[in-house]
């Protein structure tokens, strides 16, 4: 699974790394504080670029994980609270 996403970021002209909530941000979140700052400021600077194919209102959070559960998404779903 994670080697298609690798070559379809290739094909898009993206570099593909993964970044995500792993066992260990469950088992201590001292990482996970440390890390999202740095995230949210390569956001700002535009040093990462991640693709954003769905947007959802935080009140449609259930279309969105039953639209993650087909396994199509290719890119990021994003909830909005708004």
């Amino acid at each position: 699974m994670f080697g298609n996403l690798f070559v379809g970021a290739r094909l898009r002209g993206r570099h593909g790394d993964f970044f995500g909530i792993s066992a260990l941000y469950r088992k201590d979140p001292k990482p996970l504080r440390e890390d999202l700052p740095t995230i949210f400021a390569l956001l700002a600077e535009r040093k990462i670029d991640p693709l954003v194919t769905h947007t959802f209102k935080l009140l449609e959070a259930r279309q969105a994980l039953l639209l993650l559960a087909t396994g199509s998404v290719q890119g990021k779903i994003v909830l909005l609270n708004s």
